[in-house]
């Protein structure tokens, strides 16, 4: 029987159980979102909780509810569920004990283990990091007890220890949950967005290669020494070991990338777990692939309906933070990661919003997200009790702001693409995560008819075979939706059925259409002269700012469906990795010409003047407002935020200034004016001078690909067919299934097996180097992040060569990335440090 990862995660579930019951259960952002991927709410109640909650707004009203009924007892146990690290948590918890002094217990278990917290850099800690944490945990709370607040705490919460003297402090226990994942599919899975490990830093701003914080470097020498690891990396090693303990597998370590060998070295001197000890374990095939070996592939707007749909619906938003930062708190360096939970959007033209069954709401997701709040269905513009209005133009529009472009006026109070209690949804998902978008859209007919028979609902009209619209699908999800039992027994497969319309219908659809075509054109232009690259990316940034600039003077209705010019931008990515592919070796510096490059700056440089860019570009940030005066047709005496000069001392002895039609301070203020204007374009310029240097960059990592120029085998090349471009890790696959040889591929002996490799091979009794294709299971992970092409295109390539059904393939990665989530990774960035 193969491996299931929502299986494992649920059996870690069970690991909580005895603390859990009778308790009152607080999770933070990176455990709700990691437990709604593996059981939700149900599995989280059969353990006895006495009610679930969020630890970043605890508050002392959550003693007063309880999912097990009426209940007038004391709170007496506290269980926290965290994937942060401890210093990062410890605001939160220690609020959340001095709301509760009634508690006796609290067992905090957290996603990073002690021997991770000892090797972070950014903490304190020794090697008995729960023991320094539980005594430091202590000491903050009787310090504040001893305080007198004045009734109230630093938050404007209650203080419970303004009248109890008494109070004695909790007993506290620290464990270690050592399996934390966002698991779509028994082989798919992801770390959750808002935890330690996913937003740990990959590299540094001061590396020279550095593409972005959320990606790992292209710098070689960066992995010299352990002291240049950066600390997510030393954090993803630790989280590894603890999956594959979990999974009772034993790794042989394989790595492809710079950042990927300095994992595997660090992974491969950990010790075993002490859960792993004493008893058989699988052999399998960790590879590490750096995500930066191949960025184009992420950046595409490739045929997949479930990158649509992430691309297209709304995030949950981040949690709000409510507890005060404490003057002894390391703030650790973070990468924000959008939410791997999206919002299927409520129907509201067939449906009244209270009309939870036709619209396809299924509401025990509800309580497990981070700021879930009482909402009125009825108001668009909700506000909760924390007073948090509009949440989805100001929260998800920081983190993804391109989305808020595209989804404006969207509830994010709907219904979700997965629901894992209900295992059809996984069986869903793992089916249309094979197919391209048209066939995913066949398939989810099949299902909606099929499950119209079985519910003996007559529905007039016949589609024909092979041809379906939106329409279609809509009609079928409504009568399926019509009666409220109906409804609730599908409401996975309605939901699926909701966003799969969401993202193949209005502007979303039209600028994935319009990007995709874009892409095949850049896609052929680099087949055949990569130079005149420089010219269509040129060609492509002019026609931006043109439609965006005519859509303002209204002659057209809208700007729906135009690419912008952060449009444009994203293709540039797309181009200049396709350029770095046809220029291996190049180390710095433009693929292009001088004179090709300052052509795409100048088109650039006069977009962003002659009007806004249509949506934000996130390196902008400082000069909007005096851009914005430009675009409004001011002059430069109106430009803020920029400094003028001096004027020039009067010369007394001149009079130039008396002559007839000079006015000495009506020229002074022209000179100020001219030199505002410039200088705002001067530092225009400096921005834009990021900006391409990080396109440098990216050609660099592209060509770097030690995949570029081998042969894949016969079978892969049929089954890519008159694809334009593979992804890297159908080319390592292939590779691997047909038995043939990886380059670059680099492996990575535990402690034991150096022991075997060194002591014995004095006695000339030396073993063979393992091989990927000798290991039947694979765990492939994509430090940085994938996509759901890159996972079809693995299911293409084991489908295609003869004996590769015979290996078992686990599929992970940092994130889910959207070309959207690229661009704010690499450019969006530039320019805010």
């Amino acid at each position: 029987m193969g491996l299931d990862l929502i299986q494992e995660c649920q059996k870690c579930i069970g690991l909580v159980g005895e603390d859990v019951e009778d308790g009152i259960l607080y999770m933070d952002a990176g455990a709700g979102e990691a437990f709604h991927f593996n059981g939700g709410l149900p599995s989280l109640l059969e353990l006895g909780a006495r009610a679930i909650c969020s630890l970043e707004n605890a508050s002392p009203l959550d003693a007063a509810v309880s999912w097990r009924g009426p209940d007038q007892e004391t709170v007496e146990k506290i269980i926290m569920l965290t994937s942060k690290l401890l210093t990062d948590s410890h605001p939160h918890v220690l609020r959340c004990l001095r709301m509760h002094r009634s508690v006796k217990q609290c067992t905090i278990w957290t996603s990073i283990s002690e021997e991770a917290h000892g090797a972070h850099p950014d903490t304190s800690f020794g090697l008995g990091a729960f023991h320094d944490y539980k005594n430091s945990l202590l000491r903050d709370l009787s310090a504040s007890t001893a305080q007198p607040s004045g009734g109230v705490m630093e938050d404007g919460e209650p203080d419970p220890t303004a009248q109890s003297h008494n109070w004695q402090a909790p007993s506290i226990e620290l464990k270690h949950f050592p399996m934390m994942i966002c698991s779509f599919t028994k082989s798919l899975f992801v770390l959750p967005s808002g935890g330690a490990v996913a937003q740990g830093p990959l590299s540094s701003y001061q590396d020279t290669y550095a593409v972005s914080q959320g990606l790992p470097g292209v710098d070689i020498s960066a992995t010299a020494g352990e002291e240049h690891i950066p600390a997510g990396a030393t954090l993803l090693a630790h989280c590894l070991q603890h999956v594959s303990a979990q999974l009772d597998l034993k790794p042989e370590i394989f790595t492809l990338g710079p950042l990927a060998h300095a994992v595997g070295k660090v992974m491969a001197g950990l010790p075993s777990p002490p859960d792993s000890l004493g008893h058989h374990r699988r052999p399998a095939g960790l590879i590490f692939i750096d995500r930066t070996l191949d960025i184009v592939t992420p950046t595409s707007h490739g045929d997949s309906l479930l990158d649509r749909c992430f691309f297209s619906l709304s995030r949950r938003p981040p949690p709000i933070n409510t507890s005060p930062v404490l003057r002894s708190q390391v703030i650790t360096s973070t990468v924000e990661r959008p939410s791997m939970d999206i919002r299927v959007p409520v129907d509201s033209d067939e449906a009244q919003p209270t009309d939870h069954a036709k619209i396809g709401v299924h509401f025990p997701f509800g309580p497990l997200l981070p700021d879930w709040e009482a909402v009125d269905l009825t108001n668009d513009r909700s506000t909760s009790a924390g007073g948090t209005a509009d949440l989805q133009g100001s929260r998800a529009g920081a983190l993804v702001p391109h989305s808020q472009s595209l989804r404006e006026g969207r509830n994010l109070y709907g219904g979700s693409l997965s629901t894992s209690w209900d295992r059809r949804g996984s069986d869903f998902l793992e089916t249309l995560i094979g197919k391209r978008t048209k066939d995913s859209v066949l398939q989810i007919r099949k299902w909606l008819q099929e499950a119209l028979r079985q519910e003996k609902i007559d529905v007039s009209g016949k589609g024909r075979l092979g041809v379906i619209s939106v329409n279609e699908l809509k009609s079928l999800r409504r009568a399926l939706a019509e009666k409220p039992e109906v409804a609730m027994r599908h409401t996975t497969l309605i939901q699926l059925t909701r966003a799969a319309e969401e993202a193949l219908t209005g502007e979303s659809a039209t600028v994935w259409d319009s990007f995709a075509s874009s892409e095949k054109i850049l896609m052929l232009t680099a087949g055949d002269n990569t130079q005149s690259l420089a010219l269509q990316l040129s060609d492509i940034v002019q026609q931006s700012a043109q439609n965006i600039r005519r859509a303002h003077e209204s002659q057209f209705p809208s700007a729906n469906g135009v690419l912008s010019l952060r449009d444009a931008l994203t293709l540039a990515i797309v181009g200049y990795g396709l350029a770095g592919e046809g220029m291996p070796g190049i180390t710095h510096g433009s693929p292009f010409s001088w004179e090709e490059e300052q052509a795409l700056k100048e088109a650039v440089v006069e977009a962003i003047l002659k009007g806004p860019p249509g949506a934000p570009l996130g390196f902008l940030k400082t000069l909007e407002s005096g851009l914005a005066t430009i675009w409004e047709g001011g002059n430069a005496k109106k430009v803020p935020d920029v400094v003028k000069p001096q004027k020039k001392p009067k010369q007394v002895d001149d009079d130039w200034d008396r002559w007839e039609g000079v006015d000495e301070d009506e020229d002074d203020d022209e000179e100020a004016e001219e030199y505002g204007e410039v200088q705002l374009k001067l530092e225009l310029r400096d921005r834009l001078g990021e900006v391409f240097t990080t396109l440098h960059k990216v050609a660099a990592a592209c060509g770097r690909g030690p995949l570029r120029e081998v042969p894949l085998p016969v079978e892969s090349q049929i089954s890519a067919g008159a694809a334009l471009h593979t992804g890297l890790i159908f080319k390592v696959l292939s590779l691997a299934f047909a038995k043939m040889d990886i380059p670059g591929l680099e492996h990575h002996a535990s402690g034991m097996g150096r022991f075997f490799k060194g002591g014995l091979g004095r006695f000339a009794l030396r073993q063979a180097k393992p091989k990927l294709s000798d290991q039947k299971v694979l765990l492939v992970f994509i430090i940085g992040g994938l996509n759901f092409v890159e996972v079809r295109e693995v299911r293409d390539a084991q489908a295609a060569i003869p004996g590769a059904e015979n290996f078992e393939v686990l599929l992970g990665g940092t994130t889910l990335l959207t070309p959207t989530d690229m661009y704010d990774l690499m450019i969006g960035s530039c320019g805010t440090l």
